[in-house]
C-alpha cells in the first residue's frame, strides 16, 4: 500500500493500513492505522525492520500463538508484539525510550494496538513490502538499507498464504 497523501485518508478505515518507506542512510518510516487509530514509526538499519516484521507475520499466519520483532530507531526501540486468537491477530506496538530492558508494562508504553483478521494483517504487510520492492528493487533496497537484504523469502511465503490459505513457514 502506498503511503497516503495525508493521514485523513485513513481516518475511518475499517481495514488495517500499513506503509513502509526506506530512505537513504539506512532509515525508514512506517505508518499503521485502523479505525482512526494511527501512528507513525521510525527504524534504522541496526535491525532488519521490514524483514523481521514479515517473518513475525509469517509465524502468526502459520499458526503460532505469539511472535514479535523489534525496530531500533537510535535512540529508542519499537517492539511489535503479535498474538493470535483464532482467525484474528492482536497487534501491539510498544515504544521504549532506550534499549529494551525489563517487562513491557514497566519500561515501555503502548503506542498502537488493534485486533484484525490474520488475513488483513498479511495483506497489509504484503502491500507495504511490495511497494518497497517496486520502488527500490532487491539490489537498490540493500544499497539504501545498508545492512540487510530485501526479505524476498518472507514476502513470498506471505503471498503464498494469501493465494493458497494457511500453513506456511519460513
Amino acid at each position: 500500500m502506498a503511503r497516503p497523501t495525508h493521514w485523513g485518508d485513513w481516518a475511518s478505515s475499517q481495514q488495517l493500513q500499513f506503509w513502509f518507506d526506506v530512505h537513504d542512510g539506512g532509515r525508514a518510516t512506517a505508518g499503521i492505522a485502523l479505525r482512526g487509530l494511527r501512528v507513525e514509526l521510525a527504524a534504522s538499519y541496526l535491525t532488519d525492520a521490514l524483514g523481521d516484521l514479515l517473518r513475525a507475520v509469517v509465524r502468526i499466519a502459520d499458526g503460532a500463538l505469539e511472535a514479535d520483532c523489534s525496530w531500533d530507531e537510535e535512540p529508542g526501540v519499537y517492539r511489535w508484539l503479535l498474538r493470535r486468537a483464532g482467525p484474528a491477530a492482536l497487534v501491539r506496538i510498544v515504544h521504549y525510550d532506550g534499549r529494551r530492558a525489563g517487562p513491557v508494562d514497566v519500561v515501555g508504553h503502548t503506542v498502537w494496538e488493534g485486533t484484525v483478521p490474520v488475513e488483513d494483517l498479511v495483506a497489509a504487510v504484503i502491500g507495504a513490502a511490495q511497494a518497497v520492492r517496486s520502488q527500490w528493487g532487491a539490489e537498490g533496497y540493500r544499497d539504501v538499507w545498508q545492512t540487510y537484504p530485501f526479505p524476498t523469502e518472507a514476502l513470498a511465503a506471505l503471498e503464498e498464504y494469501l493465494a493458497d490459505g494457511p500453513r506456511i513457514s519460513v
